[in-house]
């Protein structure tokens, strides 16, 4: 009975601090403990995080974020809505501010690829030989815009800032010739992925569910960036594109602002 005493007050001081000293939260998680499950993969929110949010959000969470963070079900799906891939057309009255303005993010878009600083390898997720053939230019990220990114992209910024329906992250992405990019996902199915052609662009696939799209210079396509997607470029050029992601046209106002709150 001691032993098991001990157990229970380790326990308790052990959810004190990783909940920051806050007693009321963990509080809660005693009286929620049989409603959120405990993670079991590292694609799911951490246990002490899914309290964190949703104790955040509170009685006024929406029922589907609350179904989405409590659930340890793999992979993560947002639930009631549409899982199809490509959203083109229903983002073409939302990207005129965008395209009329084209001309102007393709200057600045140039005008930043004389400084080679600003411009990093994308990271080992796919490899150690895509590494040297994939750079990027994040711009803003986490819904923050990164240091110094104004001085070179002020306009692009505005413009993309501008739509109600930018999700957080916007980037420049260069892609060398002979480079492949594996299939591969987003974490998330509730936002979506754009693209704007700049250059390059010729003898380059964008490949998703087995439909072959190619990008072109002032166009776009969305597509759902949860479905496996692969890139070939077989081309002479770099390939340049710009790239922002956007909240789910099916979600609510309310369920956005909500994923806004919780910062996922």
């Amino acid at each position: 009975m001691k032993k098991i005493l001990l157990l229970i007050i380790l326990y308790n001081i052990l959810l004190i601090i990783s909940f920051n000293y806050n007693i009321k939260k963990v509080i809660y998680y005693w009286k929620n403990i049989n409603k959120i499950a405990i993670p079991y993969d590292l694609d799911d929110f951490s246990y002490i995080k899914k309290y964190e949010m949703i104790y955040l959000l509170n009685k006024n969470i929406h029922k589907n974020i609350y179904n989405f963070i409590s659930s340890n079900s793999i992979p993560k799906i947002y639930p009631n809505i549409s899982k199809k891939s490509i959203w083109t057309n229903e983002f073409e009255n939302v990207m005129q501010p965008i395209l009329k303005n084209y001309n102007t993010i393709l200057l600045e878009i140039k005008n930043s690829l004389k400084y080679n600083n600003l411009y990093l390898p994308i990271g080992k997720h796919y490899g150690d030989e895509e590494i040297k053939k994939w750079k990027s230019c994040n711009i803003i990220k986490d819904r923050s815009v990164l240091n110094n990114m104004n001085l070179y992209f002020p306009n692009t910024i505005k413009l993309i800032n501008n739509l109600e329906l930018f999700y957080g992250w916007l980037f420049v992405s260069i892609l060398e010739p002979n480079a492949y990019i594996p299939k591969h996902r987003g974490r998330y199915n509730h936002k979506l992925t754009c693209h704007i052609g700049i250059e390059g662009l010729d003898n380059c696939k964008f490949i998703i569910d087995n439909k072959i799209i190619k990008w072109e210079k002032g166009n776009f396509f969305v597509f759902n960036d949860f479905n496996y997607h692969e890139v070939k470029h077989e081309g002479k050029e770099n390939r340049i594109v710009l790239i922002f992601d956007l909240f789910h046209p099916e979600l609510s106002k309310k369920e956005i602002e909500q994923i806004k709150q919780i910062g996922i």
